[in-house]
C-alpha cells in the first residue's frame, strides 16, 4: 500500500522527457518544413499563376491549359494560347515581352519519353515545353545517384538535340 509520502518512480520522469523532447524535435522539423520549403514552394506557385494572368491580361490571349516556366540560360516564359481557334505556343522573356511563336505540329510529349527510354534505357516522368536558342523543344530530367541529366528534343520533330550530364 502507498501512501501519500512515497515518491513517484522516477522512471515516470524520465519518459515524460523523453517524450517532450520527441515532440519538440518534430516540432521543430515540422516547422523548418512549413516555413523552409512549403511556403516558398506555394509562394513561387503563386507566383507564377500571377505572371501567367499578366501576360494573358496584357496581350489578351485565350489561355489553352499550358504554362511553363523555363529557366535556363535565360528565363522564358512557355504559354499554350490560342489564335483564331488554332493552339500555339508562345515564349515570352522576363519582362513579358513575346520573343517567339510557334504554330506547327507537335510531337507528343509521350513519343519523346518513350524515345528516351528506348535509348538510354532510362524513364523520365514527364518533359516540360522550353523555349531555348531561339526554337521551342521538350526538356525532360533523370535523376540518378550519380548524375543528373538533361534531355532535349525539338518540339515539332522529336529529333535529338542535345544531352547535359551533371
Amino acid at each position: 500500500m502507498t501512501t501519500l509520502t512515497d515518491k513517484p518512480k522516477k522512471s515516470h520522469g524520465v519518459m515524460f522527457r523523453v517524450i517532450l523532447g520527441l515532440l519538440v524535435l518534430l516540432l521543430v522539423f515540422v516547422s523548418f518544413y512549413v516555413f523552409g520549403i512549403h511556403i516558398p514552394y506555394i509562394d513561387h506557385e503563386n507566383d507564377l499563376v500571377d505572371i501567367r494572368n499578366d501576360i494573358i491580361e496584357k496581350n489578351s490571349l485565350t489561355y489553352d491549359n499550358y504554362f511553363n516556366e523555363y529557366d535556363r540560360e535565360a528565363t522564358y516564359y512557355v504559354i499554350k494560347v490560342k489564335v483564331n481557334g488554332t493552339s500555339v505556343y508562345q515564349a515570352y522573356d522576363e519582362d513579358y515581352a513575346l520573343k517567339d511563336t510557334y504554330t506547327g505540329e507537335v510531337v507528343s510529349e509521350d513519343s519523346v519519353l518513350e524515345t528516351i527510354k528506348k535509348d538510354y534505357e532510362i524513364t523520365c516522368k514527364s518533359a516540360e515545353i522550353g523555349y531555348e536558342s531561339g526554337r521551342f523543344l521538350y526538356c525532360a530530367k533523370y535523376q540518378n545517384d550519380s548524375h543528373l541529366h538533361y534531355f532535349y528534343y525539338a518540339l515539332d520533330t522529336g529529333e535529338f538535340i542535345k544531352e547535359y550530364r551533371l
